[in-house]
């Protein structure tokens, strides 16, 4: 959409393409310096809430700009005197800019692709790739490629070729590992999803 008009509580747009606008949704910014809040007051809660129940293994950072996102859940984590493994997902341009210094005090990185590629232009998403797993192999810090990984499997018995060769060159290439989530959560063949990674995995590994 074009911003047409900004307000001190709303903006006037116009959209420029067909389509369909469905309720509940979030406006993304185009832009190198966009820093959206890794940690907000209902994130800080809810992290309270799950480091209490002890049934958790990691914990996932959405949006991570800079070192300060990690550094501010670590002392949540202090606080409640716990400590839990911390994947930092990278979904924005200022986030890839900050790769190596994110890595340093994490325990993963996550490429998130999906918002990587609508947080800045999609023809830049293969380029903020490679800087991850170059940071990742500089850092020695497991990286996750994430996002369209075996969505396929909606329409075909099974992925397609791009998708079998994408995952296999990322794990060639290092990646520790790989997450589904809307195969998973509401595609139609979440089980074979997850074999096909697993058979990707072992094979390229």
């Amino acid at each position: 959409m074009k911003v047409l008009e900004t307000y001190d509580d709303h903006i006037v747009v116009t959209p420029l393409h067909d389509g369909v606008l469905h309720p509940g949704r979030g406006v993304v910014v185009q832009d190198e310096h966009l820093k959206p809040s890794a940690l907000t007051q209902k994130d800080t809660s809810d992290l309270r809430a799950l480091l209490a129940t002890q049934l958790f293994d990691a914990v996932a950072v959405s949006f991570v700009a800079d070192q300060h996102d990690i550094e501010r859940v670590r002392a949540v984590m202090k606080e409640v005197g716990t400590s839990l493994p911390i994947v930092a997902k990278i979904e924005t341009a200022l986030g890839v800019q900050n790769a190596s210094e994110i890595a340093h005090v994490s325990d993963a990185l996550m490429a998130a692709r999906g918002d990587l590629a609508i947080t800045m232009p999609w023809i830049e998403l293969p380029a903020s790739m490679d800087s991850i797993s170059h940071v990742s192999r500089e850092t020695q810090t497991p990286w996750i490629v994430a996002t369209q990984i075996a969505e396929g499997l909606e329409r075909f018995v099974f992925p397609t070729r791009a998708e079998i060769c994408d995952l296999a060159h990322w794990i060639q290439t290092g990646a520790a590992g790989a997450m589904v989530s809307y195969e998973t959560a509401f595609g139609p063949k979440p089980v074979e999803s997850v074999e096909f990674m697993r058979s990707i995995m072992k094979r390229y590994g």
